[in-house]
């Protein structure tokens, strides 16, 4: 009886301990949870010896006045105007760590997409230097919204630069409103 008695005083014991400090022990991982990546106010403009897109004119004209801070349904986003911006190619520091496997969903809105004659915008992000996400939309087009989305194949640590890509042609007006990492979840 004093046996058993150890016994499980002994195994209580060793449970009681693990559960204050043995890793994993009946522990659920804790999630991430959605975040967002982009200050709408952070943007940068990229000089030309640093602009990772191939398809930069060689004449870009995008005067300061060209892009701004609006607010779109109460959201502060960046606002790019191309009719004054043929080209803008933009950087700023991720504001959160994001890993392999990580999905990334943001909107970028726009008005009506004019041009005199049929064409196509080009949009893109880029992680360090690298291509991740772009998208070609024709113009013309109905206001609309486009949703980036896309799944991340490398580690990048919060501060790496984030870059922003878009080229159009024609009259039009541009909102870059959120990039957020996904929430994880346990499924």
């Amino acid at each position: 009886m004093k046996q058993s008695f150890s016994v499980l005083w002994l195994s209580g014991s060793l449970g009681l301990l693990c559960a204050q400090g043995c890793e994993g022990a009946g522990e659920e991982p804790e999630l991430r949870p959605e975040v967002g990546l982009i200050d709408a106010e952070a943007w940068e403009v990229v000089e030309a010896s640093e602009d990772p897109a191939s398809d930069r004119p060689e004449e870009v004209v995008c005067p300061e006045e060209g892009w701004s801070l609006e607010t779109i349904g109460g959201e502060p986003s960046l606002e790019v105007d191309t009719s004054l911006c043929n080209y803008i190619a933009m950087v700023q520091p991720l504001l959160h760590d994001l890993v392999v496997g990580d999905r990334v969903t943001g909107r970028i809105w726009h008005q009506y997409l004019s041009a005199t004659e049929e064409a196509e915008a080009h949009l893109a992000y880029f992680l360090a230097g690298e291509l991740v996400w772009e998208e070609w939309v024709p113009i013309p087009m109905d206001a609309g919204i486009v949703l980036p989305d896309f799944e991340i194949d490398v580690d990048a640590p919060a501060g790496t630069p984030l870059g922003l890509h878009l080229h159009n042609h024609g009259f039009n007006t541009w909102n870059v409103i959120d990039l957020n990492r996904e929430a994880e979840s346990n499924e």
